[in-house]
């Protein structure tokens, strides 16, 4: 059975940490995290997935859906990727979750929208002033380690 593998749920990584996407597949690669202006009001996340294209619509993939929903804590976010391949008929989905920022934001003033090869996270911060790069510096956006619970 060389070559072959048998489909089954994977994990893929934001922010050094493993999800487990909803799929039936293997996912594609989705999760490559980058920040910048931490210092800043609005702090930009973009996370990498190579095969998104936009569509007319900002807030949706071309052949696909996508979803980047503000929890009530006001610290955490999860996104639901569904991407279409329009020539094999089948779906692949993806979730990736940051469950603690390093500060509060306002979730009716962050936003997102869909570029090639990237979905593009605007988070703004509750405390303007507050500056998360010490603290990205050392555990990374998501504040949760790898090892406690969610």
């Amino acid at each position: 059975m060389a070559g072959l593998e048998p489909a089954t749920e994977r994990s893929l990584e934001i922010s050094g940490r493993t999800h487990k996407p909803l799929c039936h597949r293997p996912p594609r690669q989705l999760g490559e995290l980058y920040y910048s202006d931490l210092n800043k009001e609005i702090v930009i996340v973009n996370i990498i997935c190579y095969k998104l294209s936009p569509s007319d619509n900002k807030n949706l993939p071309k052949h696909g859906t996508c979803d980047v929903k503000f929890f009530p804590d006001r610290q955490s976010f999860q996104v639901d990727l569904v991407l279409k391949d329009t020539t094999e008929k089948t779906k692949t989905k993806y979730v990736g979750k940051i469950r603690q920022l390093p500060s509060k934001i306002i979730p009716e003033r962050s936003t997102w929208t869909i570029e090639r090869g990237k979905i593009v996270v605007k988070l703004c911060k509750e405390e303007e002033n507050c500056d998360w790069t010490p603290m990205v510096r050392i555990r990374g956006l998501d504040q949760l380690g790898s090892d406690e619970s969610s």
